[in-house]
C-alpha cells in the first residue's frame, strides 16, 4: 500500500506502466491492467498512456489538465496493483577493452554502442518474466542483472542437460557450467536435437565444446580468460539430470548446496524434482526410504533400472522438460521460490500438460532429519 508520504515523493518521479499493461477507454471510465486483473479510473485513457517513464507525475497532470492529487491517486492505485515501475536500474556490462592506448578508453555513453543495443534487445523478453514479480519496481532489470551472481552446475549426459545449460546461459546465468555424470563424454548423434550443437561437433568433448560456445550463447558473456574469484559471493545451485552419485549427494548435503534432481526416464514418463534445500526440506534419501516403505519391491526396481541404464528422451520432451526446469531454477534464483521445493512432478510424454504433483516429507529414519 502506497502511503501519503510516499505519494508526495512521487510528484517528481517519472513512473511507467509495466510492459504489456493494457489501457482501455470504455465510455466514461478507463480500464488499466492485465487480462487477469485490472483497475478502473475516471480519468482519460491518455493520462495512463502518458506514464512512459520519461515525464514526471507533475508534468503529466499539467499536460492533461487534471489536479496533482488526481494524478497521484491514480499512481497509488497502479502501484498497489503492481502495474507500475517507479525506479530505473542500469545493467553494468563487463567490457573487453583493447590494451592498445588508442583503443583502451571508453566513455559512459552507450547510446551508440552496438553491443549494448544488442544486449537491450536480448534482455527485453527476459524482463517480461521478472517485472511481474511482486514488489519489483524497476521493470525487473536488477533481478536479471543479479543472475550473474549465481553459479549453476548442470550435471548430466543427456539432451535435457545440454539444452538446460544453453537456456540458463541465454537467460543471464553466466556462471553456468556443464559437467557430464561420468568421464569426459563426447558428442554423438543423439545430441542432435535442435539445440546449439551441430553435426560438425560429433566426436568432440561435450564439456569442452559447451564451454567454447558459452560466450556465443550467454546473455552476459564472460571474458575468455575469466576465472571465478574465491572472494566473490556466488549462490551455488546444482541441477542433476540422471541418477545422482551418492558421494556427490553427501557433499551437497554437507555443504548446504541447493540441488534439483531429475530422475532418469521411466518408459514414457519422467520425474522432475524435488529441489532439495539441505537441512530444511526432504532429501533424496528421504524419498528413497519412503518409496521402500510404500513398495516392498522398490529396492529391486531401483537396482534393475540402474542395470538397464538410462534411455534418451524424444526431442520434443527434452525441450519441454528443459524449459520447465529452467523456469523453476530462474524463479528460485530471482525470488528464492519454486514449486519444486519439497515437491516433484511426474510428466507423461503423452499428456505433458497434465502434471502429477507429489509432495514429499522428511523421513524419520533419514539422517537429514536428526
Amino acid at each position: 500500500m502506497t502511503t501519503h508520504t510516499q505519494l508526495e515523493t512521487m510528484e517528481d518521479l517519472a513512473p511507467r506502466l509495466k510492459v504489456g499493461t493494457l489501457v482501455l477507454s470504455q465510455g466514461e471510465r478507463t480500464v488499466i491492467g492485465r487480462i487477469d486483473h485490472a483497475i478502473e479510473s475516471n480519468l482519460p485513457a491518455s493520462v495512463a498512456s502518458a506514464l512512459n517513464g520519461k515525464i514526471t507525475c507533475r508534468q503529466v497532470s499539467q499536460r492533461a489538465g487534471i489536479t496533482l492529487d488526481e494524478m497521484l491517486r491514480l499512481v497509488s492505485q497502479l502501484d498497489t496493483a503492481n502495474l507500475l515501475d517507479t525506479t530505473s536500474t542500469k545493467i553494468t556490462v563487463e567490457r573487453f577493452h583493447s590494451s592498445h592506448p588508442s583503443r583502451s578508453s571508453h566513455n559512459n555513453d552507450d547510446s551508440n554502442d552496438g553491443a549494448y543495443k544488442q544486449l537491450q534487445s536480448r534482455i527485453a523478453p527476459e524482463l517480461t518474466f521478472t517485472t511481474w514479480f511482486d514488489n519489483v519496481k524497476d521493470g525487473g532489470v536488477e533481478l536479471i542483472a543479479n543472475r550473474r551472481n549465481c553459479d549453476v552446475t548442470v550435471i548430466g549426459r543427456s539432451r535435457v542437460a545440454t539444452l538446460l545449460y544453453g537456456i540458463l546461459l541465454a537467460s543471464g546465468v553466466s556462471e553456468t557450467n556443464l559437467q557430464p555424470l561420468r568421464g569426459n563424454a563426447t558428442i554423438n548423434d543423439q545430441d542432435m536435437c535442435g539445440g546449439y550443437l551441430h553435426a560438425s561437433d560429433i566426436g568432440l568433448s561435450l564439456k569442452t565444446r559447451a564451454e567454447e560456445l558459452s560466450r556465443e550463447i550467454s546473455l552476459f558473456p564472460l571474458p575468455a580468460t575469466h576465472e571465478k574469484k574465491e572472494n566473490r559471493s556466488l549462490q551455488h545451485i546444482v541441477v542433476c539430470v540422471g541418477a545422482p552419485d551418492p558421494d556427490q549427494l553427501q557433499k551437497w548435503m554437507s555443504d548446504g548446496t541447493p540441488h534439483l534432481l531429475i530422475e532418469d526416464p521411466e518408459c514414457a514418463s519422467i520425474n522432475i524434482g524435488p529441489l532439495v534445500l539441505p537441512g530444511k526440506t526432504p532429501c533424496w534419501r528421504c524419498i528413497c526410504l519412503a518409496r521402500e516403505d510404500q513398495n516392498n519391491s522398490w529396492h529391486d526396481i531401483a537396482l534393475q533400472r540402474i542395470a538397464a541404464g538410462a534411455s534418451e528422451v524424444p526431442v520434443s520432451v527434452a525441450h519441454h522438460v528443459a524449459g520447465l526446469i529452467a523456469l523453476e531454477i530462474l524463479r528460485f534464483i530471482d525470488i528464492g521460490k519454486s514449486e519444486l521445493i519439497g515437491n516433484s512432478v511426474r510428466m507423461s510424454y503423452h499428456t505433458p500438460l497434465d502434471l502429477e504433483h507429489r509432495l514429499h516429507a522428511r523421513h524419520p529414519a533419514c539422517g537429514c532429519n536428526w
